[in-house]
């Protein structure tokens, strides 16, 4: 069921992505995430550990290409 696992955290993360875009770091709340994204809040901590695991997840590419 690893793909399942995948496409969960890929939708949690698209989602994330859209809200920290419109909203805002700040004004973008987990609940919110998990709401869109169709998880409970509790499933999305199973993936990551708070909002800031979630940003930095959704950064390291963009970071990587940087370095």
């Amino acid at each position: 069921m690893q793909t399942k696992k995948d496409e969960i955290e890929k939708k949690i993360l698209e989602t994330a992505k859209a809200a920290f875009l419109e909203e805002g770091f700040k004004n973008t709340s987990i609940r919110n995430i998990a709401a869109e994204a169709n998880v409970s809040k509790s499933n999305l901590y199973n993936y990551f550990q708070n909002k800031d695991d979630l940003f930095c997840k959704i950064l390291k590419p963009t970071i990587g290409t940087i370095n």
